[in-house]
C-alpha cells in the first residue's frame, strides 16, 4: 500500500508536479514527443523505438507502449528544459516575474531551478510575500525566518489567537504537500497504466489506485483521472467509490452531471444511490434550472434513479421548454411561380372527362423537398424525454408530456 503519512484533513488546491529534475537531466529530449490520443488522453515523452503496431515512448513516468490506433495526432515540442531556457531568458529581474517563473518551474517539476528564481526575488524585494512563501518562511519579530525556526523561537507569551494562525498555516502547508505527492503519483499510474490499451497494464493501474486509502488523494485523483481518457475517468468512479468523504459524494454529483461519458455518468449516479445523501438531491433539483439542456436532461436521469419524489413538481415544471431555434425549410417564391406559370395556360386534360389544375408535386414531402432550401429562426417546443422518464420511475405514472395531467395527479395525490 502506497499511503503519504498525514494527520492533517481539509481542502487545498494541490500543485501538479509531474517528476524531479535529476529524470529530466538524464532523459530529456531536446525536443519532446507528443500523442494526443482518441479517447481524449495524451502522451508527452521520447519515442525510443517503432515496433509493428506501436510506439515506446519514454516519459517522466517510464516507457509507454502507444499503440497506432490510438493516437489522434501526433506533435513535437520543446522539452521542459528548452521551455525553462525561453521562459528564462523572456523573464523580467523583478521580485514578481521571478516568483512567477520559480512556480511555473515548480509545477513543470524543475524544483532546483524554482528554488534558484523564489531566492532571486527576495534578493531582489526581500519583504515580497509570494516568494517568501513558497520558501516556506513567515515573518517574526525579527524578520523572515525559515518557518521551523519560527516554530523553536515563538515567545511561550504569544498570543492565542496568533498560536492558532501559525496552527492553521502549517496545517494548510501539510495538507498541500501531501497533495502534491498524490498529484504526482497519480499522475505518474494515468500515464504509465490508464493511457495504455493493454488490459493487463489498465488492470495494473486500476490495483495501484485501489490500493490509496488516504482522503487527502481525492482532490488530486479528481483534477488529475478527470483529464484523462475513458479508462482514466472510469477509473476515478472506482476510487470515489472507496471513500464516503463529502469530498467524494460531492465529485460524483458533479460527474452525474458534466461527465460526456453516458457509461461513466450512469456508474457515478448508481454511486450516489447507494449514498442516499440528501444534499445530492437538492443539488440535483437545483440544477434542473440550469440554463442547460444537457445539464437539465442528466439531472433528471439522476433524479429518477433517485426515486426522488421531492423532486417531482420541478420535473413537471421542466417537461417542456419552449427554444428560438434556427431551423432548415424548403423555399416555395420559386416553386410557387412555377405552378401558377403552368395553370396559366389552362387546364390540363386526364384520361377521360377528368380535368384538374397542374399541381406541383416535388419540393413539399420527401423526395427532393431538401434540394432548395433556407434556414429560418422560430418558436419551436423541446420535448424533454429524460424529465418524463424520471417521472414515470418515480411515480409509477405515465402522463406524457402532459405538464397539466401530472399536477392534477399530484395534487390530488398530497390530499
Amino acid at each position: 500500500m502506497v499511503n503519504p503519512p498525514v494527520a492533517a484533513t481539509g481542502l487545498i488546491r494541490a500543485l501538479i508536479v509531474w517528476a524531479g529534475v535529476a529524470f529530466f537531466a538524464s532523459h530529456a529530449p531536446a525536443v519532446a514527443d507528443v500523442f494526443h490520443l482518441s479517447d481524449g488522453g495524451k502522451v508527452d515523452g521520447e519515442v525510443i523505438e517503432k515496433t509493428a503496431d506501436s510506439f515506446r515512448v519514454r516519459t517522466v513516468f517510464g516507457i509507454v507502449a502507444v499503440r497506432f490506433d490510438q493516437i489522434a495526432l501526433h506533435e513535437t515540442a520543446p522539452s521542459p528544459f528548452e521551455r525553462y531556457q525561453q521562459r528564462k531568458k523572456d523573464a523580467a529581474d523583478t521580485a514578481a516575474a521571478q516568483t512567477e517563473l520559480g512556480q511555473w518551474c515548480q509545477e513543470t517539476g524543475l524544483k532546483t531551478e524554482a528554488e534558484r528564481h523564489f531566492r532571486r526575488a527576495i534578493e531582489l524585494d526581500p519583504d515580497y510575500e509570494p516568494a517568501r512563501a513558497k520558501l516556506g518562511h513567515v515573518r517574526g519579530e525579527n524578520g523572515w525566518v525559515e518557518r521551523s525556526s519560527a516554530a523553536t523561537t515563538q515567545p511561550a507569551t504569544a498570543p492565542a489567537k496568533d498560536r492558532a494562525a501559525d496552527e492553521e498555516a502549517a496545517e494548510k502547508k501539510l495538507i498541500a504537500t501531501t497533495q502534491t505527492r498524490w498529484s504526482r503519483q497519480i499522475r505518474s499510474i494515468r500515464m504509465a497504466f490508464l493511457e495504455s490499451s493493454d488490459s493487463k497494464q489498465l488492470a495494473e493501474g486500476r490495483k495501484r489506485l485501489a490500493e490509496i486509502r488516504d482522503p487527502l488523494a481525492i482532490l488530486p485523483a479528481v483534477r488529475v483521472l478527470s483529464e484523462g481518457g475513458t479508462a482514466a475517468r472510469t477509473a476515478l468512479i472506482e476510487l470515489l467509490s472507496r471513500f464516503r468523504e463529502d469530498e467524494a459524494t460531492l465529485n460524483l454529483a458533479a460527474i452525474a452531471l458534466l461527465e460526456s461519458n453516458e457509461d461513466i455518468r450512469s456508474s457515478a449516479v448508481s454511486e450516489l444511490v447507494r449514498r442516499k445523501d440528501d444534499r445530492v438531491l437538492g443539488q440535483l433539483r437545483k440544477a434542473l434550472y440550469a440554463d442547460n439542456d444537457a445539464v437539465i436532461r442528466r439531472a433528471a436521469l439522476a433524479l429518477g434513479a433517485l426515486r426522488a419524489e421531492p423532486a417531482i413538481p420541478d420535473l413537471i415544471d421542466q417537461l417542456t421548454a419552449q427554444r428560438r431555434k434556427s431551423v432548415e425549410t424548403p423555399i416555395r417564391r420559386l416553386l410557387g411561380v412555377m405552378e401558377d406559370e403552368f395553370r396559366a395556360q389552362g387546364d390540363f386534360i386526364a384520361s377521360g372527362k377528368r380535368r384538374y389544375q397542374p399541381t406541383l408535386g416535388v419540393g413539399t414531402v420527401g423526395g427532393l423537398a431538401g434540394v432548395d432550401t433556407e434556414m429560418q429562426t422560430r418558436d419551436v417546443t423541446v420535448f424533454r424525454t429524460e424529465v418524463q422518464q424520471a417521472l414515470v420511475a418515480i411515480t409509477g405514472e405515465n402522463f406524457g408530456f402532459e405538464a397539466d395531467e401530472w399536477r392534477t395527479w399530484y395534487e390530488e395525490r398530497k390530499r
